[in-house]
């Protein structure tokens, strides 16, 4: 038993097969029993057949394609399923003597056949048959034109007078595709299955993927172009104000929010975890492919009373009177949604704020924005009149003292849960700050937060950033920040680290004291790679910061078919227990559970950062 619980807001394609899929069913050598059975099916007069249905019933049972893969089981299962077919076909007239037809493995893959009766001899067929796939996208109604296809030649299988083309091929998940060949005029609409959970294989502790994602990824966007994603067209505009403190953001609220969110991820996911911390009062969730009664059955948390849904008319009809976009506009299917949300907001005259990027300036949304009050709408970053008077050269010689940084091994959750539960614990004992670099931050209590800044030169950049760290050193004991990703992420390949997201964060604050982030399935290997890492930066920047401890949450996050999409699983407490018992007999560090432990963590936090100012005061 590897989860104590998992819960998802819908079921996804699956089966209990090898893989999770359909391979075992449908594949090279077994897909021509999958066609016959759509021949006949096409054939059937459910009513007028009745008699012959029986039949139908046999040839229609999974254990022949199942068992077609047994070299002792095949001449069986092929002899006993023509059988049934050719005697359905005996009883019932012809109807349709040519059909065309698709049928999914898996979220990616798919098998696609035509099939006819013809009384040729086998040397007598037609070599050479094409099958046309059109992506027609999300909107089923929006026809071929203009719409990217392929065409794709075909094998042959011939069973009597019964001929099938066949052919896979790889797709985008969530699509819908129409099949055609031109000679027979066939066509067929078919939608690709959603990619969810069981796309992902649990092997010992380890999780992994069906396919390598990027090569996968890389090859379908060479096929097909790129999936739904909507280009992210920015445009020279009046932009929108930018705020990046607790103290802006509490200024700008409504007197009693009522928030709406859009979309359900993982920022959204924060802040639901933590809505007691933030001053916004989610109310309501919007998204674009879920609804669920209660947002907190999706994330492993205890009742929310906070509803999500997909359903754009009942997104209009509710009384929010502040609007969160927690994401950028990435998805064809979101477009329609944002674009009647931020209609819907500047109607009502009420804030909206964005965490990524300015919705001002989206080419998408500017006929609705044109000639629109817009001095309630924000998005987090640092504005340019902010940095342009700050003293450069001050502040670039500005050396941190007090900086707590949570960073992790490898790309796995519990960097911003663990800044967030160790502040609040902290609080108990020590002035704390908390400079977060996700933009979710000050939605949940942080002093500053943003992702970016509107600054091309590098070292006002670098400047503004120490500015900043100095005031919230300056009223603090300890100043936490944390990293957005694996602190050892290969970004390029060359084994070089510096150029990830999380080193350059690390570059800026260098700080005093690490915790590194694990969960279950981190390998020691990745452990020790970041270990020594620091060890590196220690030396190029003559400082002694010290990994002080490790924190693993006790859950798993995987993510879904969108980046934006991620699940968590809950992880069996003898799993944990073995995965920290492992880790500190590597390191010897103590590896805390976050959230369980966190009162322990911020004890053994407090004791090193009080250690610190004793000497500071003794010297």
């Amino acid at each position: 038993m590897r989860t104590s619980k998992f819960k998802l807001p819908k079921l996804y394609y699956s089966t209990w097969g090898e893989g999770f899929y359909s391979k075992v069913w449908v594949n090279k050598d077994n897909n021509w029993m999958y066609a016959l059975l759509k021949f006949a099916e096409a054939n059937l007069d459910f009513e007028k057949d009745q008699k012959h249905l029986h039949l139908f019933e046999k040839m229609a049972a999974s254990d022949y394609p199942f068992m077609h893969r047994n070299g002792e089981q095949r001449k069986y299962a092929e002899e006993t399923f023509l059988s049934y077919f050719y005697e359905l076909m005996e009883n019932i007239p012809l109807r349709k003597d040519k059909i065309i037809t698709a049928y999914p493995v898996d979220p990616y893959w798919g098998y696609f056949a035509l099939i006819e009766k013809s009384d040729k001899a086998k040397s007598e067929t037609e070599n050479e048959v094409q099958l046309t796939i059109h992506k027609i996208g999300f909107d089923k109604n929006a026809g071929t034109e203009n719409k990217r296809f392929n065409t794709i030649g075909t094998e042959k299988i011939q069973f009597g007078d019964y001929i099938i083309y066949y052919q896979n091929f790889i797709l985008y998940p969530d699509h819908y595709y129409q099949l055609s060949e031109a000679s027979s005029g066939e066509k067929l609409l078919f939608k690709m299955p959603e990619r969810g959970i069981p796309f992902m294989i649990v092997t010992d502790l380890e999780i992994a993927y069906t396919y390598e994602s990027k090569k996968l990824n890389d090859k379908l966007a060479q096929i097909w172009g790129k999936s739904d994603i909507v280009p992210n067209n920015l445009i020279s505009a009046k932009g929108s104000k930018c705020i990046y403190t607790l103290e802006h953001l509490k200024k700008i609220l409504p007197p009693e929010p009522k928030t709406a969110v859009f979309k359900y991820n993982k920022e959204c996911y924060s802040l639901i975890r933590y809505k007691d911390l933030s001053s916004l009062n989610p109310s309501v969730i919007f998204d674009d492919r879920i609804t669920v009664n209660d947002s907190g059955e999706y994330i492993n948390l205890p009742k929310t009373g906070i509803p999500v849904t997909s359903e754009l008319d009942k997104m209009l009809e509710t009384d929010f009177n502040l609007l969160l976009f927690t994401c950028s506009i990435n998805f064809e299917s979101e477009l329609e949604i944002v674009r009647a949300l931020v209609k819907k907001a500047l109607e009502r005259n009420i804030p909206i704020i964005s965490l990524y990027d300015d919705i001002m300036k989206y080419e998408h949304l500017q006929d609705i924005l044109k000639d629109q009050n817009l001095d309630n709408v924000y998005y987090v970053g640092v504005p340019q009149s902010e940095i342009k008077d700050i003293d450069t050269e001050t502040y670039l010689n500005y050396k941190p003292q007090k900086v707590l940084g949570i960073f992790g091994t490898d790309t796995v959750q519990g960097k911003f849960t663990t800044q967030i539960a160790l502040r609040e614990e902290l609080k108990k004992h020590l002035n704390v700050t908390h400079f977060a670099t996700e933009p979710t931050g000050i939605l949940a209590g942080a002093d500053v937060s943003f992702s970016r800044m509107d600054e091309a030169d590098e070292k006002k950049r670098l400047a503004a950033h120490r500015k900043m760290m100095s005031d919230l050193e300056n009223v603090s004991d300890v100043l936490i920040t944390g990293g957005q990703n694996s602190i050892v992420k290969d970004t390029d390949g060359t084994g070089n680290y510096s150029k990830n997201v999380s080193t350059r964060i690390y570059d800026i604050f260098i700080p005093e004291w690490v915790i590194l982030t694990v969960n279950v399935d981190t390998p020691i290997e990745i452990i020790n790679n970041a270990l020594s890492y620091i060890d590196e930066l220690n030396l190029k920047y003559n400082k002694n910061t010290k990994v002080i401890a490790f924190a693993i949450m006790t859950g798993r996050k995987i993510h879904g078919e969108r980046w934006t999409e991620t699940y968590f699983i809950d992880v069996n407490k003898d799993e944990i227990q073995n995965a920290k018992a492992k880790i500190k007999s590597a390191t010897n560090l103590d590896v805390f559970s976050t959230p369980e432990e966190i009162k322990d963590l911020a004890v053994l936090v407090k004791n090193i950062v009080e250690e610190k100012e004793s000497l500071a005061i003794t010297i």
